[in-house]
Parts: C-alpha cells; sequence; structure tokens
C-alpha cells in the first residue's frame, strides 16, 4: 500500500515583519513550521507502517528550498521519500494555482490514499485538499477524528467524522483523499537524537517546473486569482521561561517535558 502525505509549512508568525508602505510581509529569514493538522496525518501514517513495515509513505510539499533541513527531519522519522515541489516561479501562488501544481506532480504518481491535516494553522479550513481531489477526480472527507485499522486495505476504508450533533461514519473506497484532525491521536513522533545526522539525501527529491512545465503566466502571483490588498503589523508574545533547579523536581519537570515532546 502507497501513502502519500501532502503537508504544507507555514511561517512562524512571531519571525517575520512587514512592510506597511509596500503593503507586503517580509519573508526573508523567518522560520518555517510543518501545519499542526499534517503532523497529525503524518503520526497516523508512520503508526500504520509500524503494523505494516511494507506500507510506503511519501511526503509531497510545495515550498522554497529553504524547508529542506524540515523535510529531511521527516524522513528520519521513517518516511520513505519526500519530494519537495519548488521553482522560483511559483512563489506567490495561491491556494488554487498550488493546487494545480500539486496535482500535476501527483497525477503521475500512483497511490492508495492522499492523508493531509483538515485544518490550517490558524485553525482555518484546509482549502488544499478539496481542490487537489476536484483535479484528481477523487473522493474527500475532511475532520475525520478515527480511521478504523482494521478495514484499512488498498480498496475501502472506513472513517469517523464528528459533525455538528452526531458522530457519522463513511466508507471509502481507494484512491481518496482524507482530511484528519488532532483528534486521531497520533502525534509526529520528533527525530532522536541517534538518528539527528541520518544521511537521507538519497530519498529526497526537488521537483521544479522543468519537470513540470507551466508556462509563467499560470503560476505565482500571474496565474494567482487571489491579491492581498491590506498587510497588519503582527502583536509579538514572548514566551513565557522556566528555571528549574538540578534537584529531584527539577530533574523530574526536564524529564517529563521531553517525553512530552517526544526526545526520549
Amino acid at each position: 500500500m502507497r501513502l502519500v502525505c501532502v503537508i504544507g509549512f507555514t511561517p512562524d508568525k512571531q519571525s517575520f515583519g512587514d512592510n506597511h508602505e509596500k503593503q507586503k510581509l517580509i519573508w526573508q529569514g523567518c522560520r518555517m513550521k510543518l501545519n499542526p493538522d499534517d503532523g497529525y496525518a503524518l503520526g497516523f501514517a508512520l503508526h500504520l507502517k509500524k503494523q505494516n513495515p511494507d506500507l510506503f509513505i511519501e511526503v509531497v510539499t510545495m515550498a522554497p528550498l529553504s524547508v529542506t533541513p524540515l523535510v529531511e527531519n521527516i524522513l528520519r522519522v521513517g518516511v520513505d521519500r519526500g519530494t519537495l515541489v519548488s521553482d522560483g516561479i511559483f512563489a506567490g501562488s495561491d491556494t488554487a494555482t498550488t493546487s494545480r501544481i500539486l496535482g500535476k506532480y501527483l497525477k503521475s504518481i500512483d497511490y492508495d490514499y492522499l492523508l493531509a491535516g483538515s485544518f490550517g494553522d490558524d485553525s482555518k479550513i484546509n482549502q488544499l485538499p478539496p481542490q487537489v481531489s476536484e483535479l484528481l477526480n477523487i473522493n474527500y472527507i475532511s475532520g475525520i477524528s478515527s480511521i478504523d485499522e482494521d478495514t484499512f486495505s488498498s480498496s475501502k476504508i472506513l472513517v469517523e467524522v464528528e459533525e455538528e450533533k452526531a458522530m457519522a461514519t463513511y466508507e471509502l473506497s481507494a484512491p481518496a483523499f482524507l482530511g484528519l484532525t488532532e483528534k486521531c491521536g497520533h502525534k509526529l513522533p520528533y527525530v532522536r537524537l541517534k538518528d539527528s545526522r541520518m544521511d537521507v539525501g538519497h530519498r529526497l527529491q526537488v521537483i521544479d517546473n522543468s519537470v513540470l512545465g507551466f508556462e509563467e503566466r499560470e503560476v505565482g502571483p500571474k496565474g494567482s486569482l487571489t491579491k492581498t490588498i491590506s498587510v497588519q503589523a503582527l502583536r509579538k508574545k514572548t514566551a513565557q521561561q522556566r528555571i528549574v533547579g538540578t534537584d529531584s523536581e527539577g530533574i523530574e519537570y526536564v524529564y517529563n517535558f521531553l517525553k512530552e515532546k517526544r526526545f526520549i
């Protein structure tokens, strides 16, 4: 079975600035992070792989090359292949254009299910999966809180979706796009120290426009209908610090923190 996790990276809101005069955000040097719900989708895929080592997992993302170390760390926790779709002319693409770009790559590969998070980093609905599904002509369902692993096969799957007043169960035939939420309960593990320098370059491929063949007018700002009309300054929050001692209480606090973050 082949699973493809379509993931997204977002800028850390505390790390980029703005230019009000030019109505633009300043992205240079900003930190990037994985969309949280996409992390749960990856965590579920890796959970399945523990039970079935033959399961193949690929992550696909469209992002600048600066996210390469983040994708490499995802490969270090057990993902088989990473595909980074990146080209200068793709910069500034809106969601619809990004969907067309990713959809063109996804049409060229085999998979049983696509997985992603149902929500974006700002808790709004992730618009990418339904648009990609439409382009690929496959079913998509969002808000999945659990998946019946006993029914998980390359032909069909049973999922539970939390609706406004009830839990609903749906059966989907493959191929399909599954939008998971944090309620699925499987976090993306952290890279263990012994694996932090693992060479994964042979499992990472970069796809640029020489492969996909879009015209410049079809992508980036020229190919996007969504336009930025204003920029608002962010109120940056200062992270709270806690200083602990080397006594048993401090050691226990640090141990529990590292365990919660899955460093140990």
